[in-house]
């Protein structure tokens, strides 16, 4: 396939290489009498000359036994309620008149397939149509490509697509059902090319790509699939040896990157963590504070999540709405952080790599990328420090006794910058106001009191860089 698949939950389009948008739904069923007709799906009019328009289903239900009268913005039909969907620029019924190229046509008698001319000129009566797609029918000097399958795109859908060997696959809204289109041929999608993710009840819940496989999540389930190259149906076929008892209510908040898949899981058990494959061993990564905030929020369907690459390190990044908080995982080492923006969620929640150039899009819109080198945000002609602050875990040392800290060393990085060290004896309850420590020599603070137990916080603010491995505290014990 030539051009990038996008979709938006009822709709695709394939944007090509020349900057030209071409709809990927380029025909639709005609009216029948007596039809089950689901939310959303789409007809036209039976006859050539009304296939200006189309409608779609805003209630479902069953046509009536004649066909209703068109034009309408609302028609009632049967049980079904259609409504008017705009200009129909796609595939018309056949009839003898003249043809130019580009012309898109279906059978007077549906077949299923439609065709594009791509010889232009004048039709005395209808061909016999090939039934092989990317074949050519030639009548009166008029030539029709056969371009596939039309009447099987799912929609609604989950705008989660997948493109694997030359297909492109969809999950149908609220079903367990993956879609395929026809191989290197987005334009073409047959109603009973798909297959079920039914080892679990339930419906898909949200849709990735994971190596040479696609994820299918339920609720409380996993399921992988693979290109199994059948010749009829979906060319998928389930793994049935890995089925994972844990799916996920955050759609979109799901990694996929080199040889993993990261999302946020959920299970029968009720509370969620994070879930790493590699390979075939579904890993926990979660911690017990992350778990928490990650379970105490009120609609995961609002979790953002990407997976995001900086010199060397690949990020997992979380934003939390009802925490107001954006945790931060470092998955090489396995150590969690926390950025903030004005207080609150770090405002991006999508990320794309361009040649090595790390692009994330605003909430607004607004497109930034993050450089190497640069410690501060420019917007507007105005910079902005960007300010890390790290808490550490309290500790006693493991002994409760009162204990004199003699001195306490910052071990990094030496660097021309400086930071902020304050400290807590009560629980993270109350800080000091802190001492402003140079890392350009040996950074050291003399003198650090006396506690019971401690945390720490380490604050800096600066247009450099800046990178510490520990606080090294000399210390000694007092009594109990």
């Amino acid at each position: 396939m030539e051009g990038l698949f996008l979709c938006d939950g009822f709709t695709a389009w394939v944007i090509h290489s020349d900057g030209t948008i071409e709809d990927v739904e380029k025909s639709a069923n005609r009216w029948a009498a007596s039809t089950i007709v689901a939310f959303w799906d789409r007809v036209i009019p039976t006859t050539y000359a009304n296939q200006t328009v189309w409608y779609y289903a805003t209630t479902a239900g069953t046509t009536g036994g004649s066909e209703p009268t068109w034009g309408a913005t609302t028609v009632t039909d049967g049980t079904v309620v259609w409504t008017k969907l705009g200009t129909y620029t796609g595939a018309k019924q056949y009839t003898n008149r003249s043809y130019s190229v580009g012309d898109l046509v279906q059978p007077a008698t549906e077949s299923g397939y439609f065709y594009k001319v791509t010889k232009a000129g004048t039709t005395s009566a209808e061909p016999t149509w090939s039934l092989v797609v990317g074949s050519t029918t030639i009548k009166d000097g008029v030539e029709f490509y056969n371009m596939g399958y039309y009447g099987g795109f799912p929609s609604p859908h989950l705008p989660m697509p997948c493109y694997l060997d030359s297909y492109v696959f969809l999950v149908s809204e609220n079903t367990a059902d993956i879609y395929n289109s026809y191989p290197a041929n987005p334009f073409s999608w047959k109603g009973l090319d798909f297959i079920s993710a039914d080892a679990f009840t339930g419906p898909i819940t949200a849709f990735a790509r994971y190596n040479n496989y696609l994820a299918a999540f339920g609720y409380e389930n996993t399921e992988l699939f693979y290109d199994a190259a059948n010749t009829t149906g979906s060319p998928l076929k389930r793994h049935d040896s890995f089925i994972l008892q844990t799916g996920t209510v955050s759609p979109y908040c799901i990694v996929q990157s080199e040889m993993m898949l990261i999302w946020i899981g959920t299970s029968s058990l009720g509370s969620k963590t994070i879930w790493l494959l590699d390979g075939f061993d579904p890993k926990d990564i979660g911690t017990t504070h992350i778990n928490r905030l990650l379970t105490a929020e009120t609609d995961p369907l609002r979790i953002k999540g990407y997976g995001l690459r900086i010199d060397g390190h690949l990020f997992l990044v979380i934003n939390l709405p009802t925490a107001n908080k954006t945790i931060l995982l470092d998955i090489g080492s396995t150590l969690w952080y926390e950025w903030s923006h004005n207080g609150g969620v770090f405002p991006f929640n999508h990320y794309a790599d361009k040649h090595q150039l790390a692009i994330v899009q605003h909430t607004s819109g607004a497109l930034y990328n993050y450089q190497k080198g640069l410690y501060q945000d420019t917007v507007g002609g105005t910079n902005y420090p960007i300010t890390m602050q790290v808490t550490t875990d309290k500790s006693d040392f493991n002994i409760n006794a009162r204990k004199f800290i003699h001195s306490l060393d910052v071990i990094g990085d030496l660097s021309n910058t400086s930071c902020l060290i304050q400290w807590s004896d009560d629980d993270y309850q109350n800080w000091n106001t802190g001492y402003t420590v140079s890392m350009a020599s040996r950074p050291r603070i003399a003198r650090c009191g006396a506690c019971r137990r401690r945390a720490h916080r380490i604050t800096h603010t600066e247009n450099a860089p800046f990178r510490i491995e520990s606080l090294e505290l000399y210390l000694t014990l007092g009594a109990h």
